[in-house]
This record gives C-alpha cells, structure tokens and sequence, in this order.
C-alpha cells in the first residue's frame, strides 16, 4: 500500500462515512491537502484516467476544489479503486452512491449536495464518546435534511 490504510469508518451501517469525509482524514493523516491527495491520485493512475474527478468552483471570495467523490461514474469508480488499491482498504466503494447506480438516473443530477452538511448532535456525541469526527453518507444526499438519529436539522 502507499497510503496509510486508514479505517474506513462506519463500515456496514447506516452511519457509513462518505468519500469525501475519508479523503479528507487521509489527507490530513499524510500531511497534504485533500487537493493534493486528489492530485497525486490522479497522477498515478493517469491524468486522462480521471479527467472529471474535481473541477475549481467559486465560493465566495475565495476558490476550492470541489470532489464530487461520494457520486457515481466512471471517474468515481476509477477514484475508488486507485485508493482501495493505494490503501488496502476494501469497504470504499460503499463510501458513494456507486452501489446505488441501477436505481438512480445515469447523471445523478441533484441526487448529492453541492456543499457539504453534519449533524451537529452526531459531532458533539462522537466528541463525548472520544471518537473520530466523520461526515456520514447520507448526509451527502441532498434530499436527507435531519439526522436520522436526532432527527435535528442538517447543518
């Protein structure tokens, strides 16, 4: 493996970490940014491998990088497999909307949300229990407005 293999957190639940919440705690694990991880990604499985995989967007006053990572497609699926393989770790497909790709139109357009959303009840019990904060999944469809657990507002 050449990154970290960092747990894949809530594996098997409702509760499954998005790609986007792993990618970012990779990252963090190896000191980079979650652009630079994205980019190294690119690099080693061939830059015309993911051409779709993250495009500059305007926020404000300032530009990111947004990685539609937790979606579907033949660059997500590419993206998954690189860092399955990258990581040893074998759950991340289930990270994204992949596994729901027959259900789904083939665009998935509007199915995630453009920015990222937390339960903040979610967070502050994850800190109580001395747990790793991660972004869910679910949170990530953009139909999902309160947590399933403390049916509170999305934030």
């Amino acid at each position: 493996a050449d990154y970290f293999s960092l747990a894949h957190l809530g594996t098997g639940t409702a509760e499954v970490e998005g790609l986007n919440s792993y990618t970012t705690r990779l990252a963090q694990a190896h000191g980079c940014s979650e652009w630079q991880l994205t980019k190294h990604i690119r690099v080693w499985v061939g830059e015309e491998a993911l051409t779709g995989l993250y495009r500059p967007i305007s926020n404000k006053a300032r530009t990111i990088y947004e990685v539609p990572l937790c979606g579907m497609g033949s660059d997500v699926a590419k993206f998954v497999a690189a860092l399955e393989h990258a990581t040893s770790v074998t759950t991340l497909r289930s990270a994204t909307i992949l596994p729901l790709a027959a259900a789904l139109s083939p665009t998935s357009i509007g199915t995630l949300r453009s920015t990222r959303a937390w339960c903040p009840a979610c967070f502050g019990a994850d800190v109580e229990a001395g747990l790793t904060l991660y972004g869910r999944l679910l949170w990530a469809v953009s139909s999902v407005t309160r947590c399933r657990l403390h049916k509170v507002q999305l934030v």
